[in-house]
């Protein structure tokens, strides 16, 4: 892969998962925000069946944060681990920590992608019925669940994630700038095609040579 296009790939992850991260946090902040008036003094809900398809609507917004995490967070990660993970910023005391809890989360996350995956394909193999709706809808509820406490360990870790993987987007930063310098250096150095040949000698004919010693 040319050094522009690892460069561009590598921002375009480490923006998808600022996106993901904040679908996640923006969930658990409306849930936080709603969860309350949702229950009594006591902290049972009011209505049980509003409360449950309320938290299930959290659940799903946040696995998708969650599925982007899982299609750009490995690879970065992966990138960062094989880095020189000595070296943090001072508000990350914890960083390796964090690190350690993100792969645990991704890989959990992964294991019930792939679980529901199998369970989507079945339901996408039935017959069409009034029901099938409502059995995705239920599935995809129930995978949100799942997934919900590594959709919070993911955000939580991305600050981190983000630190460590600064030095790498330096070091990209600068390939990108020197091969842009090669090849408007290369531009503007005349190409050896352009260069009409030196023209040489042309070479003497037998007839022109006989003349010649003739007229000797």
């Amino acid at each position: 892969m040319l050094p522009r296009h690892r460069s561009a790939l590598w921002a375009a992850r480490l923006a998808a998962l600022s996106w993901a991260a904040d679908q996640i946090n923006q969930a658990s902040q409306a849930w936080d925000e709603l969860s309350d008036s949702l229950c009594d003094e006591s902290g049972w809900p009011r209505d049980a069946e509003g409360y449950g398809w309320r938290q299930a609507a959290r659940d799903v917004a946040a696995w998708e944060g969650l599925e982007v995490f899982l299609d750009h967070g490995t690879a970065v990660l992966a990138a960062v681990q094989a880095s020189d993970l000595g070296w943090f910023p001072s508000e990350f005391p914890d960083g390796l920590h964090l690190l350690d809890r993100l792969g645990e989360a991704l890989t959990g996350a992964e294991q019930v992608r792939r679980e529901w995956d199998t369970v989507f394909g079945f339901l996408r193999s039935k017959d069409p019925t009034l029901a099938a709706p409502v059995l995705m809808l239920h599935a995809a509820h129930a995978r949100g669940a799942e997934g919900w406490s590594y959709a919070t360990e993911a955000a939580a870790a991305l600050p981190a994630l983000l630190a460590a993987a600064d030095p790498i987007s330096a070091q990209q930063a600068a390939r990108h700038s020197a091969a842009a310098r090669t090849r408007a250096a290369l531009a503007r150095t005349p190409s050896t095609a352009r260069i009409p040949p030196v023209p040489s000698s042309a070479p003497v004919s037998a007839s022109a040579e006989r003349t010649s010693h003739r007229g000797r």
